[in-house]
């Protein structure tokens, strides 16, 4: 008979094993057990013997695992790797993104981080800072250099408007203050529109100078304040003016007064604080019997040569007859308007643009004439302002540049280009060639020509790049002749030697406003912003195809180009 003993627990402790972290968290703890019989022998062949098998939490084995599972943990991985770059590519477009915002609406021109860098890096020893402008005036340290860099942008906020319906101008705009409130106004020439009396408006009347009957006056002055655009005064003339000057005081009331010319050969003087007539010149020069067909006017100041202590105006006149043109250069005294001088011009040739006054370094004072139109001949010329008070022939002139089959059509533009502090002259033939001339001796400086081509387009000067010495932009039309081109070339000029400073011309598709020139916006130390006009074909931009216009049927548009 077998007799059984009761389980006896054993005496010692029981110790279980710690957690293994390296086990899924979804998979149950092994438990292993020592007692006093077999620890020695397990630790001797380092096993380690569990209560029971592993098991999921779920009750399912481990080695159950579904195979789906399986396959998406092997994707991931496979596509862990695009998952960050995608990321990274994202984070990075919107930091970019960000920058250029905050760039866009805090504009920081990209030469401040270059002059920044520069001279952080090579120059900590003797720094230099960027000098702001202090009321026009420059201020700096002795020790310091400086360096300006100019805007890289410019934002335009429209001020005020003022609409003046069925008028056009063609003459220059004045900018002088007139009603005493320290803020320039705009003063300017008009004429008016072909069809405005036939639409009901009556025009005021105006004493022809040829025939001395009254009849609708057909242009004026306009003056509007500056400070809001409201209409200051209007004076009328008989004819459309062409040339305005506002730049002395003819009654000596101590406020500037306007001299303003045109067709039909009127010159007029205006107060400046009323719009009033001062004097009009009424003298009709007739060498022959034959009627005058256009009489046309372009003035400029001078010095006082009456001994008033008033600027004498000095005006070119062109008188087109049956069979011939003819110009002469007057001087009119400022205070009555009465003649004191009459010469012809250069070889009697047609003028379209003001004579220009030159003062040598000795003081001497010399007129710069610019002569022709587009099929008759002309040059440049000047002549001795006393010579011009007693003149006797055509030797009294100095010949700069002549051209035989046509002339120059805009006026000449007069800065240093030499750095000897004397001005030089630049001029724009209508026949292809930009010119300087070196201000001391006349002689040729450069020239730039755009084959078969022609220009009535005004030079823009400007200094487009930083060498302090000025650069032109210049517009040449291609095309059967004035004034119709099938486009037009424009680019800039390099004051040092006259070749282009872009690297290709800028074209359109001509047109009217391929006749026009533009204007610069200077910011004194070089990155001058250049504004001109263009036309573009609709859809066909700088073409050059020839082309006729359909009535009702023209698309023009604007473009606006800055640098």
């Amino acid at each position: 008979m077998i007799k059984m003993r009761p389980y006896v627990p054993s005496q010692r402790i029981a110790i279980r094993d710690s957690i293994d972290e390296d086990i899924s968290d979804d998979i149950d703890d092994d438990v292993f057990i020592k007692d006093s019989r077999t620890a020695k022998l397990n630790e001797e062949k380092g096993l380690k013997r569990p209560l029971m098998a592993p098991r999921h939490k779920n009750g399912k084995s481990l080695n159950s695992t579904p195979i789906m599972k399986k396959h998406r943990r092997c994707c991931w991985r496979c596509c862990e790797p695009f998952c960050y770059a995608l990321a990274a590519i994202t984070i990075i477009t919107a930091i970019i993104s960000l920058a250029a915002l905050i760039l866009t609406m805090v504009p920081l021109s990209m030469q401040k981080f270059k002059y920044w860098f520069y001279h952080n890096n090579n120059n900590n020893n003797n720094p230099s800072i960027l000098l702001p402008l202090n009321d026009g005036k420059l201020t700096y340290d002795e020790n310091m250099s400086m360096e300006f860099v100019p805007c890289t942008q410019i934002n335009v906020q429209k001020l005020w408007s003022k609409t003046f319906p069925r008028m056009n101008s063609e003459s220059p705009v004045r900018k002088v203050d007139l009603n005493g409130d320290n803020i320039n106004d705009i003063i300017f020439g008009f004429g008016v529109d072909d069809n405005i009396q036939y639409e009901g408006y009556i025009l005021p009347k105006c004493k022809s100078p040829l025939q001395g009957e009254e009849v609708p006056c057909e242009g004026g002055v306009i003056a509007v304040d500056g400070r809001n655009g409201e209409l200051l005064w209007q004076s009328w003339s008989v004819a459309n003016v062409f040339s305005l000057l506002c730049a002395l005081d003819v009654n000596q009331d101590g406020y500037t007064d306007c001299v303003a010319a045109g067709r039909l050969g009127m010159i007029f003087a205006i107060n400046g604080r009323n719009g009033n007539s001062i004097w009009e010149f009424h003298e009709i020069e007739v060498e022959t019997n034959s009627p005058i067909l256009m009489d046309l006017y372009t003035i400029n100041v001078v010095r006082d040569l009456d001994g008033d202590e008033i600027p004498e105006i000095l005006a070119v006149h062109l008188e087109e007859r049956e069979e011939s043109k003819a110009g002469h250069i007057k001087v009119i005294a400022g205070k009555t308007g009465k003649v004191i001088r009459t010469i012809p011009t250069p070889y009697r040739e047609e003028v379209f643009v003001p004579v220009q006054i030159i003062t040598k370094e000795d003081g001497t004072e010399l007129l710069l004439i610019v002569t022709g139109g587009q099929n008759t001949p002309g040059g440049v010329y000047s002549i001795r302002l006393l010579s011009l008070m007693k003149f006797t022939s055509e030797k009294e002139f100095t010949t700069l540049y002549h051209h035989k089959h046509s002339g120059l059509m805009v006026p000449a533009i007069l800065t240093d280009l030499t750095g000897d502090g004397k001005a030089d002259i630049i001029v724009s033939a209508f026949n292809s060639t930009v010119m300087a001339f070196d201000g001391r001796n006349f002689s040729m400086l450069w020239n730039y020509s755009f084959p078969a081509s022609d220009s009535v387009s005004a030079i823009v000067p400007g200094h487009f790049n930083h060498d302090n010495i000025s650069d032109f932009m210049v517009k040449y039309n291609t095309g059967p002749g004035f004034p119709v081109y099938y486009y037009s070339q424009t680019t800039i000029l390099d004051g040092r030697n006259g070749k282009p400073l872009l690297s290709s011309m800028m074209t359109d598709s001509g047109g009217a406003s391929s006749l026009l020139g533009g204007v610069s916006i200077s910011q004194t130390f070089g990155g001058d912003f250049f504004l001109h006009w263009q036309m573009h074909c609709r859809d066909k931009a700088d073409n050059k195809d020839a082309y006729e216009f359909v009535p009702g049927k023209i698309s023009v548009v604007l473009v606006i180009n800055f640098k």
